[in-house]
């Protein structure tokens, strides 16, 4: 029992700040937990609705989510970007043994707690004072952003959770004396990077890895030496390997088509303190007056102290280390980069993938995890002297008092921004595996919330998820960008290299048929999956083609060749007059991804052996 007393007693601090913590984490998921069956509004629709059918292509159908037949005329959910985020990922069982509200809830909650034990593993390498390691995960991880962008469906916000792992790993790799410690931080940061590609982190990942990079850059010229920036660059290709079958997916995706966000945006002075200050209860339904964005994509709410912390803390003279150097400097480039066009982000923009994305003030959130660190290590720097001067009790009285007021007002925030947020009551659908039919637009029976002022489409209300259960598919999506109407049209309306049709479309001619439609040649069903279509041909004439209604890509093949591009839709030239013609789709890159992914694998017991005897040999 004594031991227990002593461990505790030595430790208070730190389970104080980590219990006060964890009452904001509390505080943040409330609103996910107000009720434990509804779901949510906005972009929330096709993240449930990319979730649900990795479950349904897999419980259903016994296959691999390769293709997403239901959404846009089809595309590729394995090369989609946002799409099949829990294949390979820790919460692909969660998914299956859970029902979807639920396991949503599982999801949100423990990428949260990872973010705030992130920052902890980041900073401790960094500040070892307990209440200044709480203040870098409250102000750096736990502000309003993540909240706001939680309760809006940008699932992919989560995936900064990964982040200050990645940076902490960097660190340890570079600092730790033994090579074979060394081989293992960098697999560990590699292996988490690559869980960011296939978790849908659209922004954490090209920020994570500029934030590295430039990290590593820094500190290769503060010692003059290639070690930093190589190590950097090591650990992020590393994770690219391991995130290979994914990411040659999503290239070949994108090469054809490609999303060319134009960026503008700037941020003007007001707004740029309002973003950390202003509740979001300010702004009826977060529509901000004058900015192009709701507000979302600005708030940041820490408040005044705080901030007056940071500001203080980066300015503060400490004694000379280049690894915290870097962190500031990179920390101050993040907070360049958001405030839009007229800075750093304005050339940034021309690279890809940055190309492809808008809304700079989305950097504000890496740069307050660098800066938070540093304001920590001012505190930890300044501690000495104010207990020398005012007194250790006084001194840590006023600490965590401010602290824990701090903490209230951030909390309060993180409910109020989610709060609201999550309460969809989304009706009963019966699950459906067949028959399978498009339409133009999604049918009004599987349209829910109509009115509901935080759906992303507010006049069309939510579409995806009822579809996905009732096994009906509409070419009119927003799923996947790139093949949604926002791009420029054909003549006849549609999105260019688009060729499926739906019911509604005075073209469409079913989801197969032959040409030409001769006598009595014709062509029916005989199994139907998201991968595979099994059509039996009758009264064909040798050269007549068999048409399948779904968007034409490269993965496509028909009774084992590559599938003819017949106006943008797959096709079969049949060789007989009654013909079994199997449509197929993989993704064009798979093998080639998963024999980069058996190298990156193979690489951790040759890179730990070669470890071992640089170890040895000294």
């Amino acid at each position: 029992m004594r031991p227990l007393l002593r461990w505790l007693s030595s430790h208070a601090a730190l389970l104080a700040a980590s219990a006060i913590l964890l009452g904001v984490v509390a505080a943040l998921l409330s609103g996910f937990f107000a009720s434990t069956t509804t779901l949510g509004a906005h972009d929330w629709d096709q993240m449930e609705g990319n979730r649900y059918f990795v479950v349904k292509s897999l419980r259903a159908f016994g296959q691999f989510p390769f293709w997403d037949p239901y959404s846009c005329g089809g595309f590729s959910a394995w090369g989609g970007a946002e799409s099949d985020t829990t294949v390979v990922s820790p919460f692909l069982p969660v998914y299956l043994a859970l029902p979807l509200a639920t396991a949503v809830r599982v999801e949100v909650t423990v990428l949260v707690v990872l973010m705030v034990v992130g920052l902890w593993f980041f900073a401790r390498h960094y500040v070892e004072d307990p209440l200044a390691l709480a203040f870098v995960c409250l102000v750096g991880g736990l502000n309003s952003r993540g909240a706001l962008q939680a309760a809006l469906g940008h699932t992919w916000h989560l995936y900064y959770a990964g982040m200050p792992w990645v940076l902490g790993a960097f660190d340890r790799a570079m600092d730790e004396a033994r090579p074979q410690r060394r081989t293992l931080w960098l697999a560990v940061g590699a292996i988490i990077f690559a869980l960011m590609i296939y978790g849908g982190g659209i922004y954490p990942v090209p920020h994570t890895a500029l934030c590295l990079v430039c990290i590593g850059a820094y500190r290769a010229g503060a010692a003059r030496s290639w070690r930093p920036l190589v190590t950097a660059v090591g650990l992020l290709a590393w994770g690219a390997m391991f995130a290979a079958p994914k990411l040659f997916a999503i290239q070949e995706v994108m090469s054809r088509f490609p999303r060319h966000a134009p960026s503008t945006e700037f941020v003007p002075p007001l707004v740029w303190i309002q973003m950390f200050v202003s509740s979001a209860g300010q702004f009826p339904d977060l529509h901000a007056p004058g900015l192009p964005y709701l507000w979302h994509e600005f708030g940041q709410y820490v408040g005044f102290v705080p901030l007056g912390v940071l500001v203080w803390g980066n300015r503060a003279r400490l004694p000379a280390d280049p690894r915290r150097e870097a962190v500031r400097i990179v920390g101050y480039f993040m907070m360049m980069l958001a405030l839009g066009y007229i800075g750093p982000w304005g050339l940034l923009h021309l690279i890809p993938p940055f190309s492809s994305q808008r809304v700079p003030s989305r950097f504000t959130y890496p740069g307050f995890i660098l800066i938070s660190i540093v304001a920590g290590c001012a505190i930890e720097s300044a501690l000495p002297g104010w207990k020398e001067r005012w007194g250790s009790r006084k001194v840590e009285a006023v600490r965590w008092s401010v602290f824990v007021i701090c903490a209230a007002m951030i909390a309060r925030e993180d409910r109020l921004c989610t709060l609201p947020w999550f309460g969809l009551e989304v009706p009963a659908q019966a699950e459906r595996e067949a028959p399978f039919v498009q339409y133009r637009e999604t049918p009004p029976e599987y349209v829910y919330a109509p009115n509901d002022q935080m759906s992303s489409k507010a006049s069309n209300g939510a579409t995806g998820l009822l579809r996905l259960e009732a096994n009906v598919g509409s070419i009119k999506c927003s799923e996947f960008a790139g093949l949604n109407h926002d791009v420029a049209s054909r003549a006849d309306g549609r999105p260019p290299l688009l060729g499926a049709r739906g019911i509604g479309d005075p073209l469409y001619r079913g989801e197969f048929w032959v040409e030409p439609a001769a006598g009595a040649a014709g062509v029916d069903l005989v199994r139907w999956t998201p991968n595979l279509v099994v059509l039996k041909t009758h009264d064909t004439e040798t050269g007549d083609v068999v048409v399948l209604n779904q968007n034409w890509a490269a993965g496509w093949t028909a009774n084992g060749v590559p599938a003819l591009n017949h106006d943008e839709v797959n096709a079969y030239r049949v060789t007989s007059p009654d013909e079994t013609v199997t449509f197929r789709y993989r993704p064009r890159t798979l093998t080639a991804g998963l024999v980069v992914l058996l190298l990156a694998l193979m690489l951790i017991p040759v890179a730990a052996l070669l470890a071992r005897r640089h170890r040895v040999d000294r």
